[in-house]
């Protein structure tokens, strides 16, 4: 049952006789809890607003409010530790080093792996691969990246690079051609 503030209000003497408490101290204590309330619906008011224009910017490549904010960046750091503790074995695509190289944001990566092989391009880094997300690798590499031509050299060569990834109706119909030929192959057996 979902009481109202007024309803709590209502209520409040008969809970401080009940219990021996003061209905002045109940009062006080409701008017916290409704203070609480609307500050908390307010946030999540916001909190909603900004989801809603991430995702209406979340496309890799989309011109919406995720890749505003990324382009404001100076660097973005991938510093998973495949293998490691509570890790996965091996890193993955690496969809955030992808949009932060469409927004012309340099990317340290920590270890090998997909990320690291598209920082590499024809034209020279897109960013920084380390050996290991080590906090004094990654101190040194920021360090480097506080260059501001640099960051843009490397900003452009990833967007340059990122532009040349496979959009998503081109990955959903690889993906599909994979699933045809799976079940064509396992339909022979």
């Amino acid at each position: 049952m979902t009481l109202t503030i007024e309803q709590v209000r209502d209520t409040r003497f008969h809970l401080a006789r009940r219990n021996g408490y003061d209905p002045a101290d109940v009062d006080t204590f409701v008017d916290k809890v409704e203070t609480t309330l609307v500050q908390l619906a307010e946030e999540n008011a916001t909190l909603q607003q900004q989801v809603s224009a991430l995702k209406s910017g979340a496309e890799v490549g989309g011109d919406g409010e995720l890749q505003r904010l990324l382009a404001a960046a100076d660097a973005l750091a991938v510093l998973t530790r495949p293998g490691g503790p509570r890790t996965p074995g091996r890193e993955g695509y690496g969809i955030t080093a992808t949009e932060a190289m469409l927004a012309g944001v340099p990317v340290i990566v920590a270890g090998q792996g997909p990320i690291a092989r598209r920082l590499q391009t024809p034209d020279g880094p897109a960013g920084v691969v380390l050996d290991a997300a080590d906090p004094g690798e990654c101190a040194r590499a920021l360090a480097e990246l506080d260059d501001a031509d640099l960051r843009a050299d490397m900003g452009a060569r990833g967007r340059a690079a990122a532009a040349q990834a496979p959009d998503d109706a081109a990955v959903a119909r690889a993906f599909a051609e994979v699933v045809r030929h799976a079940a064509l192959v396992r339909s022979r057996r």
